[in-house]
């Protein structure tokens, strides 16, 4: 990944056109762009084409490192990110299903996790160490099974 100073960062996004941003992200790059040590600390944002925003992350409150990425802005963008969460899934070495349970899971980081959810669902040591304590309730939704409810909690 490039580095670029803050200012060269948000211009080079600004100026990505719908398609290429749409492109990018399907291919589960969410990455516009990096910061390491940089003079200017300013928190501009660009303004980005076809529903899409942007976000600094990792900045460790400094403002002066950090990535820019991109997020979904409308309907529309949110299906191609999904798409692209999937991709980045599969290509880390989930299978179809495993990948569309996680680009459908509500964690926070977990494209940080990812790397450790494959270890651990492709060692079967790891994958005993871990049993499945949930189950499907209703059709819904995993619940734990302490937390299911029964006729009395209702």
């Amino acid at each position: 990944m490039t580095n670029f100073r803050i200012a060269a960062c948000v211009l080079m996004a600004a100026e990505m056109s719908a398609t290429a941003i749409d492109k990018q992200v399907a291919a589960g790059n969410f990455s516009l762009g990096k910061i390491v040590s940089s003079a200017e600390t300013n928190d501009e944002l660009p303004v980005l084409s076809g529903g899409w925003k942007a976000s600094w992350v990792s900045t460790f409150g400094e403002g002066n490192r950090g990535e820019l990425i991109v997020l979904p802005g409308n309907p529309r963008t949110y299906a191609i990110y999904q798409q692209g969460m999937e991709t980045l899934a599969m290509r880390a070495g989930l299978n179809l299903v495993q990948a569309g349970a996680f680009v459908k899971a509500r964690v926070n980081h977990k494209i940080q996790l990812l790397d450790k959810l494959v270890e651990t669902l492709n060692n079967d040591r790891l994958r005993k160490a871990y049993p499945n304590r949930c189950l499907r309730v209703n059709g819904r939704r995993n619940v734990c099974h302490r937390h299911r409810q029964t006729s009395r909690s209702r």
